[in-house]
């Protein structure tokens, strides 16, 4: 993807002046990676509306792979659903962090296992409350013949 720049030759001090419309911001790396063998990174930058120090950080972090914490948040996640899946979709939260300190020996907090099962899209069942199959409006001591006869 290239996006014609040109330097303005007014006194702003050469900075670029798009002659399309600016890229949107995710795909400011890619053109930062093609356009910086002709234009100073910083001044590619300026003209995309990123941070020249952002640009760096984003080829690094794809050069490296996932941080450490994405990587314990994988693991993390990969045995919440292994719990999840063993108690057939009925424990939550506290429960599962429960699971994980007996059965796997791993201490995890109850937030952090709230928000990946939140991002996994797993939910916990709820303990039904209230009187079974009584309506609001039956009165004690009178209940509807069922029997059918």
């Amino acid at each position: 993807m290239t996006v014609a720049v040109q330097i303005d030759g007014s006194a702003e001090r050469g900075r670029f002046r798009a002659l399309q419309g600016a890229p949107p911001r995710q795909a400011a790396p890619e053109l930062l990676d093609e356009e910086k063998a002709h234009h100073p990174v910083s001044r590619l930058a300026l003209l995309l509306g990123v941070s020249r120090q952002g640009y760096y950080k984003h080829t690094r972090r794809a050069h490296d792979g996932p941080g450490p914490r994405e990587r314990a948040d994988t693991d993390l996640a990969a045995r919440i659903r292994a719990h999840h899946a063993r108690s057939r979709g009925t424990y939550g939260a506290p429960r599962i962090q429960a699971d994980l300190r007996a059965l796997d020996g791993l201490r995890a907090g109850r937030n952090s296992i709230t928000r990946l099962m939140r991002r996994e899209g797993l939910t916990g069942t709820h303990r039904r409350t209230g009187l079974m199959g009584f309506g609001s409006g039956v009165e004690a001591g009178f209940l509807p013949d069922r029997s059918g006869s």
